[in-house]
Formats: C-alpha cells, structure tokens, sequence
C-alpha cells in the first residue's frame, strides 16, 4: 500500500495525466449523458390489448382471452399471466422472470410477438391485439401539449395531428400519444318513408356507396425492367360525392341518389375521453421517450417547436401551452447537486483554512469536482444516466469524499509539522490512515449494497446507488 502513496507522489506527470484525463473524460461524459427523472429500465413484463365492441365480458374471456393465453403459454420465462375481462375489452399482463437481463427479455419480448401473431382463431370482427412493453419510459412522459380554446373542433383536430408528426420527428421521442381527440365520421342517415316511396331498400343504397368507395389492387404492370403496382382508387373525398352517388336508375332517364333518400351528417364520434383546459376542449399530446434519450433535450426541442405555432400557424382562439414538464424536476436535482458540492467546497476551504492554511484546503477542496467527474467518467462508460436514483447516490457521497480528504489531509499536515518533508510527509501520512479509510469507505458502500442486490423491481431502481 506504501508503494501507491510513493509512486504518486514521486511521479507527478502520471498523477497530471491522470488528473488532465478524468477532467476530460468526464465533462465529456457530463455533457452527453441522457437527463431523466428515472433510470430507464425494463421490468420485463409485457401488456395485451384485444378490443371487440358489444362484446360480454363473459363472451371476451371466451373468445379473446383464452385463445391468446394458450397461444403464448409456451414461451419461456413466463411467470404468471393474468387477465382482465369487460365488455367489448380484454387485457393480458404477461410477467416474465425478474432476473432475467434486458437482452434476454427482449429476445423472449419478439418471441411473445411472434406466438401472438400466430393466434388464428380471434373473431374477425374483433381489432387485432396490441403488445407493449412496460418500461420505465413509457410509463411516464416527459411533457404533455396541450391544444385547446373556444374554435372548431377541425381545426383544433388538423391543429395536432400537424404538431404530433412534427414532435414524433423529435430526435429520442418514441411516441406521441393523442388523448382527447375525436375521430370524423360521415352519417349517412336513411329515411325509411323515402325508401318506401322510391320502391328501394336500405341493402340498395348500402351497396351502391361500397360500389363507389374502393381501393383495391388492380394487378401489375411491366415496362421493361420496371414493374409498378396498380390500385383502383375511388374512395370519396367530399359530401358531395356521397350525395350524387346514384342507388338507381328510373326508367325514362331520371335517376335516384343518396341525397334523395338520405341525409349526409359530417360529425364526430362519440367521445370516450373528455378533456378541457380553462374551461375550453382540449386535445393533450402526450410525449413519451425513448430509453436513451435526453428528458432535458427533447423537452426543450418540444417547446421550440410549440412557440413556433404559437408566433406562426393558431387560429383565433386558440393555445398551446405545456403540463407535467418532467424536466423541471430533473432541472431542479441538478441545481441542487451542484449547489451542494460548491457549498462543500466553500465550507472545506472555509475550515480547512482557519486551522491549515490556505494550500492544504485548496488541495482538499479540489477533490471534491474531480472526484464526481471520475464518477461521471465510469457512469458514462456504464452506460448510465443522470437520473433521480444517481444524483441520490451523488449528493450521498459528497460527505464522505469530504470526509476522508480532511481525514488524509489532516494526517499530512500534522507530519509536516513535525519535520517530515513534504514529499515524505504525503507517503507517510497518506499510508497511515490508509486503512481506515478504506474500511470506513467500504462499510458506508457495505450498507447499501444489499438494496443492489435485491431481486426484481426494487432491486433495478436501486443498484446505481
């Protein structure tokens, strides 16, 4: 151990290059690091959707949900799957082992996929299912738009289906998630004393709409080494070509259309997620992350972007503004972490000069930055964010950085005193408390350890501390 001390203190340019490397490497690392409110992981534990409207929560379990759990039963690593019946819904919590690795759970993730895709006997009315992981980054967003204000419900509509392609183009956005929007649907609302009058039935003016609303394959077309896919395009584009579609021709020329039996609504569905700002209809964006990307980052892009509409592309009446910001959280750790470690700085120096001098509390205070920029340095190496659970782990090892620094600090000191030169002062003193510091160091990283160690969920947010 005396040999360590001897080798640093006599060989000033490797301990400089050492120094000059960890301040690089780390501020490198500082400045790249993703910023998050919680350390991305997986809790290797996947989610099914199955929707059929009008469906008994008997007739979903039935039809939906035990096909698909007989389906998936053979992949691997399944620990329990439980389901959730209602009407016109099923859903399927898929958990797998805990303590397998995020690889491995991805790859039995893509095997889950693929046995899901092979279930054959769904009814056909009923909407494909939806798989999804549940990850710490999809399960909270980073920041919600919201669109709202007293004008037409079209153009709030075209107002964020605009802003959500623009925001999914977002570098580190996963997906942008619309609540609170409602889908256009044409209503094509036949009078029966009209049809009775004309000699028609509904089947008729059904049939001849679907005869007229077509986007079909048309086949293949050759032109030397080219070859072009054709489709037969008729869907309708206006309200004016759903009137003028002709149910029947009349003898003598005259002709029957869907005006004439029908009246054409253009409207909206029903609304199954209500959402108001001030008391106006609002549409929320939801934004989600990917796992490496940089809360602070996309949510400074995303607010660039909305006060380019705001100055540029809002109709009369309406407003964007921005809610659950999780950067500011992350904003105000920072601020906190750094407010600590200057405010240990400046007590170090303060004492350590009142009772050593100035010299010796400069080269105390000094390891405080170059010790967290180590700690970046290999957080960066890892693979790891600055995230609530790290900047915990920061601000907790503060103390004792400044605590075993005093301690060696105070022991070189006091061998100066004595006589001993510098250089001699430094192996001597440094070697003596050595130990001790070290032990007491471990016992501190001794405590924390088993929460690393930890199976399962709890065990993932804990070990970066």
């Amino acid at each position: 151990m005396k040999s360590v001390f001897r080798l640093s203190v006599t060989n000033p340019v490797l301990v400089h290059m050492i120094t000059i490397a960890a301040i690089v490497l780390g501020s490198y690392a500082l400045i790249n690091m993703p910023r998050e409110l919680e350390r991305d992981m997986s809790f290797n534990w996947a989610l099914i959707w199955v929707g059929y409207p009008g469906v008994s929560p008997e007739e979903m379990e039935k039809l939906v949900a035990k096909p698909i759990e007989d389906e998936i039963a053979d992949v691997d690593k399944i620990e329990s799957m439980t389901s959730t019946a209602a009407e016109g819904f099923a859903g399927i919590s898929v958990k797998f082992d805990q303590n397998i690795s995020r690889d491995e759970f991805d790859k039995l993730y893509q095997d889950l996929r693929t046995e899901l895709d092979k279930t054959q006997n769904l009814p056909e009315d009923a909407n494909d299912p939806w798989l999804m992981k549940l990850e710490s980054n999809t399960m909270t967003p980073v920041v919600d738009v919201v669109i709202a204000g007293d004008f037409p419900e079209k153009e709030r509509r075209e107002l964020a289906d605009a802003l959500q392609d623009e925001l999914e183009s977002v570098e580190g956005v996963l997906e942008v998630d619309m609540i609170g929007e409602r889908d256009r649907e044409i209503w094509v609302e036949v009078d029966p004393d009209r049809l009775d009058r004309y000699s028609l039935t509904l089947q008729q003016v059904v049939s001849a709409l679907a005869a007229k609303n077509m986007n079909v394959p048309a086949g293949e077309l050759k032109i030397g080494r080219l070859e072009y896919l054709l489709r037969t395009v008729g869907e309708f584009d206006s309200i004016d070509q759903i009137q003028n579609v002709i149910v029947q021709q009349i003898p003598g020329g005259g002709k029957i259309r869907v005006r004439d039996v029908a009246q054409i609504r253009d409207t909206y569905e029903e609304a199954s997620v209500i959402r108001r700002l001030n008391g106006n209809p609002a549409i929320t964006l939801s934004v989600s992350k990917q796992g490496d990307g940089s809360t602070i980052q996309i949510v400074d892009t995303v607010r660039t972007i909305v006060e380019k509409y705001r100055a540029h592309q809002l109709p009369t009446g309406a407003e964007i503004i921005l809610i659950n910001d999780s950067s500011n959280q992350i904003r105000d750790s920072l601020g906190k972490l750094q407010y600590n470690a200057l405010f240990g700085v400046v007590l170090v120096l303060l004492v350590l000069y009142l009772f050593m001098g100035l010299r010796n509390a400069i080269f105390v205070a000094i390891g405080i930055p170059l010790t967290l920029l180590m700690t970046f340095a290999l957080m960066g190496v890892a693979n790891e964010s600055i995230n609530s659970m790290s900047l915990f782990g920061l601000v907790l090892v503060l103390g004792i950085i400044v605590d075993d620094a005093i301690i060696v600090m105070e022991n070189v000191f006091r061998h100066m005193q004595a006589g001993d030169s510098p250089i001699q002062a430094a192996i001597n003193g440094g070697y003596e408390v050595a130990g001790p510091v070290i032990t007491a160091s471990l016992t501190t990283a001794a405590i924390f350890l088993p929460l690393a160690l930890l199976p399962g969920i709890v065990g993932k947010f804990m070990k970066i501390i």
